[in-house]
């Protein structure tokens, strides 16, 4: 994902990915060792909770690839986190749907930027139901912002209710920058 966000873009990542460019696959194997080396140093620190700001949307993965390339990666560095007592979050803010069976199969402990429509293309509900115990770090999308401040506070209000029933494994942070109002 770091190739795709920092280095390629989509456009040359996408071609990239399916001709099987062989110094993509270098440049990832070489990535990789080095967030293996740096989850090894932030388990001995302190602090409880890592985020990778992976800026993921399923459309450009699909699930295979994603099982493949992400789930692999989270095998590798989940053990080492998760046994120097740290939980992962990941920032997954675009549309999922394609990926939610996958990401069920993962052990991260929360999606951070977690976006609904039309950013996104799962409902919170939605999300709630595919991974009841993955924490949500979620995101206001920016259309919300224009609301009065009352119908924004009960919009805020029925997300909240919507992605924590129980009340439980809910945060909401604002990923995008946001309007002066």
């Amino acid at each position: 994902q770091a190739i795709l966000v920092e280095y390629a873009g989509v456009e040359r990542f996408s071609f990239h990915l399916t001709e099987g460019f062989p110094e993509l696959f270098a440049v990832a194997d070489a990535l990789m060792d080095n967030l293996v080396k740096a989850c090894e140093l932030i388990a001995q620190g302190p602090g409880d909770y890592v985020n990778i700001t992976e800026n993921l949307s399923g459309e450009i993965w699909g699930p295979q690839r994603y099982r493949k390339y992400h789930i692999e990666a989270y095998r590798r560095i989940l053990p080492i986190l998760h046994g120097g007592g740290k939980k992962l979050y990941t920032h997954y803010d675009g549309k999922l749907s394609c990926l939610k069976e996958a990401i069920a199969e993962t052990d991260i402990d929360g999606l951070e930027s977690l976006t609904t429509p039309p950013e996104g293309d799962m409902s919170y509900a939605e999300c709630r139901a595919a991974w009841p115990a993955k924490f949500f770090w979620a995101n206001i999308n920016l259309s919300h912002y224009s609301l009065p401040a009352a119908k924004l506070r009960q919009k805020v209000k029925e997300l909240a209710k919507e992605a924590a029933p129980d009340g439980r494994l809910l945060a909401f942070c604002i990923s995008e920058q946001c309007p002066e109002n």
